[in-house]
This record gives C-alpha cells, sequence and structure tokens, in this order.
C-alpha cells in the first residue's frame, strides 16, 4: 500500500505507543489508530478485584482467591499484529499504586522504548446518583488516578 504524502507526515513508524485500557472500548480504538499510523503497540490489560469481591477481568485459580493474570483478550493484538504491526500485553491491577510504579521497569526491562503513553482504562458503576454507594464512587473516582499519575511522572 502506497502512503500519502499526507500520512508520511505524520508517520508514527518507529515509535512505541503503551495504551492502558487497550484491549477494548475507546482504548482499543486508539490501539489500532496508532498502529495503523505506524506505531508497535504495548497494550496495558486491566485486572482487579472490587471491594465488594465483584470479578472484573480476572479468573481465579481453583478454590483460592489468587488472581491469575488473563492474558485471554487478543482481539487487539490481533487487530494490530493483522496491520504488520508488533504488540504486546502486560497485565495490572491499576487500582494498586505498586503495580502501576512497577509497569515501566518491566516493560523497559523486556526491551522496549516508550514514545507515547495513552491513559484510556477506567472502571464504571451505574447507580441512580441519589443512591450512589460511597464504596463504589471512591472506587470510580481514584482507580485511574494511579495510571494518571504514572503518565505525569514519566513524562
Amino acid at each position: 500500500m502506497a502512503v500519502s504524502a499526507t500520512m508520511a507526515m505524520f508517520s508514527l513508524e518507529g515509535q512505541k505507543a503503551v495504551i492502558t485500557g487497550g484491549t477494548r472500548g475507546i482504548g482499543q480504538a486508539v490501539a489500532v489508530s496508532l498502529a495503523e499510523c505506524g506505531a508497535d503497540i504495548i497494550l496495558i490489560q486491566v485486572y482487579f478485584l472490587s471491594h465488594n469481591s465483584i470479578r472484573i477481568e480476572i479468573d481465579l485459580y481453583a478454590n483460592t482467591n489468587q488472581p491469575q493474570r488473563d492474558h485471554s483478550n487478543t482481539t487487539t493484538l490481533k487487530a494490530i499484529e493483522a496491520l504488520s504491526r508488533k504488540a504486546t500485553i502486560y497485565t495490572a491491577d491499576l487500582s494498586s499504586q505498586a503495580e502501576v510504579a512497577g509497569l515501566t521497569p518491566a516493560i523497559l526491562k523486556d526491551g522496549h522504548k516508550i514514545n507515547i503513553l495513552v491513559n484510556c482504562a477506567g472502571i464504571q458503576r451505574r447507580h441512580p446518583s441519589a443512591e450512589f454507594p460511597d464504596n463504589d464512587w471512591n472506587e470510580v473516582s481514584h482507580s485511574p488516578n494511579y495510571v494518571e499519575r504514572w503518565g505525569e511522572r514519566r513524562s
């Protein structure tokens, strides 16, 4: 496929983008779009257990309460690879400051250079506003904040 002069001007060839929440929703659309522009992609796939033990993007080992890192959502990875770009999935509990702090060293240790950071991870809880439980409010409003600070510290 011939690259137009305009696309060449905006090329991300040789760049590596880290995208939190990149395996679905807005993050997935951003990841595929950046790959279409030539970037290789590192997808940060979220897993966590909420305060009330609702399972979200996580598998548990049989008969234990130990989280298993889930690499099963490969739809975005395959879409990126179909564009002849490289894609890697890392998983982290983005509500954990310690896990977020460990992402950059893990990514760099694996030989990646981070050129672009896009934060699309987040959670939602649906309740009538007058009945919104405090715990759910705190979860929704605080869960992405560690990721935002991670980006600020790394820029």
